[in-house]
């Protein structure tokens, strides 16, 4: 059962639930759609109730979501979000942790139709505000920020790291939310 103090602090941060969808692997974890904040310009699509089942599997308790422009479709990154979320719930895929990622097998599990994104890249949310981490912390919940990588970013995950990827990241100022970014050759 979903904690009505863990909704209250996702909306808190992400805006009231907008619309929902229960998990293709399981109906006790929902992939949701928050209103956003209409001064920000984001989107954003999370789970709920998969920390429970996260503690269940001998993991930390986390919730994912992912962040994006708002002219972007939502319905897409929730059918994405939730493909890689049955993957973790089957066992396919590891519970994930800051530096960890995920490449595409193909070009059909992009999140939108013709971005340059080659993979998830799981951190925690360092980028959200002090309030919601408390009351994270505070739920037991671990929030894990899903970025969709492109393919130069894959290369330094692989090549360097995850702390080496970071540091690229502030070096070129890099907008996260663009799955559209290109490849700074």
């Amino acid at each position: 059962m979903i904690q009505t103090k863990t909704i209250e602090a996702f909306e808190d941060e992400f805006g009231r639930i907008e619309t929902g969808l229960f998990s293709s692997a399981d109906s006790d974890v929902q992939i949701v759609k928050y209103k956003g904040d209409s001064s920000s310009r984001l989107a954003f699509v999370g789970t709920l109730g998969l920390a429970d089942k996260s503690r269940k599997k001998g993991g930390v308790g986390c919730e994912w979501f992912m962040e994006f422009p708002d002219d972007l479709s939502a319905n897409q990154a929730a059918s994405v979000l939730d493909h890689y979320v049955s993957m973790y719930l089957s066992g396919e895929i590891p519970e994930p942790k800051r530096g960890s990622y995920i490449l595409f097998s193909s070009l059909k599990d992009r999140v939108w139709p013709n971005d340059n994104s080659v993979g998830f890249y799981f951190t925690i949310p360092v980028f959200r505000s002090d309030e919601f981490r408390k009351k994270s912390h505070a739920n037991n919940i671990v929030p894990i920020w899903v970025v969709p990588i492109i393919k130069q970013e894959s290369e330094i995950l692989e090549s360097h790291g995850w702390h080496r990827l970071e540091e690229y990241w502030d070096q070129m100022n890099t907008d996260l939310h663009d799955a559209y970014r290109v490849q700074v050759l």
